[in-house]
């Protein structure tokens, strides 16, 4: 575990070294952006690695690294003496309990997924070995763009740079990569807890400071721990769901003594269609946790269900795969505050006449666009949304100085301009990618039905909706409703109409009719369209319930700026501090993500929603949770303070809840035996009362606090129960997924332990202090397997690895050629010169024979010993060299 604490030490140093770029860019908010100076860091850093190794001017080598650093710290350095560092020491002195509070809370969330990773460390299943190849072959690569771990002699076709960034971390504090697979999901869970924590706490304290209370207020600290819970922890209601299926609530006993339950044969989740096979308030299926993540389901128009894929951040970290959703995190958190800072003014020389949107501080325009930049190269989908997000801040700021003409126009002008420029930033990159992207497909007949919407979101749906029908209710009047109910509804009615008149005419074209057809699961496209409208008229409610969030933010944005018109007089937000106003961009950005899969989806090989559902789901829950956070507290603040029963409400909810846990997961069999085995009806063990007294409880708090009047807290009781089932889920999975925190050899944080037989490890740290070459091993076509293990975890670059992946990652299989086939002749074939043909023409240099070749093929190895070198030899692993391979 020594290895964890070279990664929070490098973590410290990082973002001291950082703070003077940091407070430049945040100048301002509170505390001026302490919480961001490590992602800021990271991303400087690898930024100015990265090109110079593209550049060659330097190796991708610790050297390498130490030079970028130095050159980092030089630039923070130059900045700092400009300032003045006494004046920095001076500001760390002043703002040293909000530093200890954000190192406490990255040190905690650190210690807390380290922890976690080391009960179920091993690296395999899912996208696993993907993501251990990239980061083996990141290390190995002489330059870049990097070598591709499963294509030998091509590059890397895949958004790589949270990989590098990874690549870097380990390197740097020592750390094998087998190790450094787990910290790198501890370290990214850290950061994106610092950087919501961040973000919710800077838009509360700066609604304070309008307020002409102290600068930052004690209750805003703990308060704005909510942001990290919710968006890291809660999950959706699958959780719950899955509880309540489990005990077999709903359930009645047929006519043929079978278990039947209408409620969830209509509800149609995952795993939860079928009765249980015995009563329990413990689901304990293997895999259990996976189901959640395939909520939302879609359906040919013949009625074919179609898995989707809805991850949420609770799930990705349970998962463990660092893929680049996951290592995008903190640094979409970083650019959400820089879109903050934009819409404060901190981008600003000065704010006069129409070209004031451009006339920005120069620091910040770099550190946006390298941001930007960024973005697009560690997960290329969610750039466009956050540039948006950063345009609208910087205009809306130009408006509130300068009024409304020209305002839409600057949006378009500084989206192009800095995607461009952000874009420019990381060329070397984006000339060298290839993607399986085949344009945009209008969604038509597939949408998102209602229930499965309200069971992904409906925590942070009923926060939300809660706070801003609490602010429209005060606040709005009757042209701000009226403006608003017109945005949204003809827009939505765009949409449709766009999604399905295209889609129609689509399916009568001669190019992409039949194959539409083939999709959508229709006989024509008369019945298609007739079908299409009919079910989506059924089932409008994912529509309503975005369209009703969007007309809520929409009426209260309009609504404050119309007391601006009409009442110039009114005190209203000023430029320098408007977290509402940023609290409704959060929520409308949100939406967009929600809605733009209700009208299109990126056609790739699946045709279907699966991925963008995933990529705009994830962003969605990332973006809502935030305002979830801000508008729950918010409600909570406005209900004053709690009275003595309420107290007690909440000490029993508390008492209850650590009950329900207890008895639900404690692991003495007597125990678990009668709380929560082999149950029979409702009511026949002590935990049903237990958790039932959880909504109960609920319940009357609601109920109290409308007798009183007290609409904020009623309002504010619903958030937190629907929060409150959002919490089942990480609480029964994890503890499926560690095994109850236990397992022979545990802690540890070393990936390769059980996974690969002891020769088979040994064989891979001989292949990583070999010279580089073409390495061959055996390959079934598939993926998700121990397949490509040698290749995976030495990082030296395999003919050919997993195929599907490949294809996906390059648009289809031209690269590949025969290779799949020639390996197969290569370990089959008696006849030396075949084999020495195929050597010669992919340059391979090693050849690699172990159980997995001996089970795959027919080996005939005698030509390998009789023609080229054994240089490796342990037990059931052989690995020859070709000496006429070039180096």
């Amino acid at each position: 575990m020594i290895q964890a604490l070279f990664w929070f030490l490098f973590s410290l140093l990082l973002g001291f070294l950082c703070i003077p770029v940091t407070r430049k860019v945040f100048s301002f908010l509170p505390a001026k952006g302490v919480f961001f100076a490590k992602p800021l860091g990271l991303l400087l850093w690898s930024f100015i690695f990265w090109w110079l190794v593209t550049l060659r001017v330097l190796n991708n080598d610790i050297s390498g690294q130490l030079f970028a650093l130095l050159l980092l710290g030089a630039a923070n350095l130059w900045i700092a003496r400009k300032d003045g560092l006494m004046a920095i020491w001076n500001e760390i002195k002043e703002n040293q309990k909000t530093i200890v509070w954000a190192e406490s809370i990255f040190l905690f969330a650190f210690v807390l997924m380290t922890f976690v990773r080391a009960y179920n460390p091993e690296i395999i299943n899912t996208e696993k070995f993907m993501e251990m190849a990239f980061i083996n072959a990141i290390k190995r690569s002489p330059s870049f763009p990097p070598m591709d771990p499963w294509l030998s002699g091509y590059s890397i076709s895949y958004y790589y740079f949270g990989y590098l960034l990874a690549v870097m971390l380990m390197r740097v504090t020592g750390t094998a990569t087998e190790i450094g697979y787990n910290l790198v999901a501890s370290f990214w869970f850290a950061l994106t807890a610092l950087g919501a924590y961040g973000v919710v706490f800077s838009m509360l304290a700066k609604k304070k400071t309008r307020q002409n209370l102290p600068a930052i207020p004690d209750w805003v600290y703990p308060t704005a721990l909510l942001a990290p819970l919710v968006l890291l922890v809660v999950s959706n209601w699958h959780g719950a769901l899955d509880l309540m299926h489990s005990r077999g609530l709903f359930y009645s006993q047929g006519s043929t003594g079978a278990m039947v339950s209408s409620f969830w044969q209509k509800l149609e989740l995952r795993d939860l269609t079928e009765a249980p096979a015995s009563l329990s308030w413990y689901p304990s299926r293997g895999w259990g946790f996976w189901a959640a993540s395939r909520t939302v389901v879609d359906h040919t128009l013949s009625g074919r269900a179609i898995e989707i894929i809805d991850e949420f951040p609770a799930f990705s970290f349970i998962l463990a795969d660092i893929h680049p959703h996951v290592l995008n995190m903190p640094f979409i958190l970083l650019a959400i505050a820089m879109a903050f800072e934009a819409l404060l003014g901190g981008w600003f020389k000065k704010a006069q006449g129409w070209l004031s949107a451009l006339n920005l501080e120069p620091l910040h325009l770099i550190v946006g666009l390298v941001t930007l930049g960024g973005l697009s190269f560690i997960n290329t989908w969610d750039f466009p949304f956050y540039l948006l997000l950063i345009a609208c801040s910087i205009v809306y700021f130009t408006y509130l100085q300068c009024g409304w003409k020209g305002r839409i126009w600057q949006v378009f002008c500084l989206c192009f301009v800095m995607g461009v420029a952000s874009i420019a930033l990381y060329l070397p990159f984006f000339l060298s990618f290839s993607s399986q992207a085949g344009g945009i497909i209008p969604s038509f007949n597939f949408f998102t039905r209602t229930k499965y919407f309200w069971v992904m979101f409906g925590p942070l749906l009923l926060a939300i909706a809660a706070y801003l029908t609490f602010k429209f209710v005060k606040a709005c009047n009757r042209r701000a409703v009226a403006y608003s109910s017109l945005i949204v509804v003809v827009l939505l009615l765009l949409g449709l109409v766009f999604t399905i008149g295209l889609g129609y005419l689509l399916l009568n074209s001669a190019a992409l009719g039949k194959q539409m057809l083939g999709w959508i699961g229709a006989a024509s496209a008369a019945s298609a369209l007739q079908q299409t409208i009919l079910i989506r008229l059924k089932d409008p409610g994912t529509l309503l319930s975005v369209g009703l969030l969007a007309f809520l933010a929409v009426a209260l944005l309009i609504s404050r700026n119309l007391e601006k018109v009409e009442r110039p007089e009114t005190e209203m937000p000023s430029a320098k501090s408007d977290p509402e106003a940023f609290l409704v961009f959060i929520v409308l950005l949100g939406a967009v993500f929600a809605l733009i899969p209700e009208f299109v989806f990126l056609r790739d090989q699946f045709v279907n929603r699966m991925n963008t559902i995933f990529k705009f789901y994830f962003q969605a829950w990332i973006l809502w949770s935030l305002a979830a956070s801000y508008g729950l507290i918010g409600l909570l603040r406005r209900a004053g303070v709690l009275k003595l029963y309420e107290k007690l409400v909440i000490g029993l909810l508390f008492l209850f809840s650590m009950a329900a846990i207890f008895f639900g997961l404690y692991r003495n069999d007597a125990i678990f035996m009668q709380f929560n085995a082999k149950l029979g009806t409702f009511g026949q063990s002590p935990l049903d009362f237990i958790i039932l007294a959880i909504p109960c409880l609920f319940l009357l708090w609601f109920m109290a606090a409308l007798a009183s009047r007290n609409w904020a807290r009623a309002l504010s009781v619903i958030a937190c129960l629907g929060l409150a089932a959002g919490m089942a889920y990480p609480i029964v999975q994890l503890w499926n997924k560690t095994n109850g925190f236990s397992g022979a050899g545990l802690p540890r944080l070393d990936g390769l332990k059980g996974v690969l037989q002891p020769d088979e490890i040994r064989s891979v740290n001989w292949l990583r202090q070999a010279p580089l070459g073409t390495l061959v091993e055996a390959n079934n076509g598939g993926q998700y397997s121990t397949y490509n293990h040698a290749s995976t975890f030495s990082g030296m670059p395999s003919l050919l690895g997993w195929v599907g992946h490949e294809s996906q990652w390059r648009g289809g299989d031209a690269e590949m050629g025969t290779r799949y086939k020639d390996i197969e002749i290569l370990y089959s074939t008696a006849e030396w010169d075949k084999a020495a043909e195929i050597l010669a023409r992919y340059n391979i240099r090693y050849i690699y024979l172990g159980p997995l070749e001996a089970s795959t093929y027919k080996v005939s190895d005698k030509k390998f010993e009789q023609h080229l070198n054994l240089v490796f030899d342990s037990g059931s692993v052989k690995i020859y060299e070709n000496p006429w391979a070039s180096e």
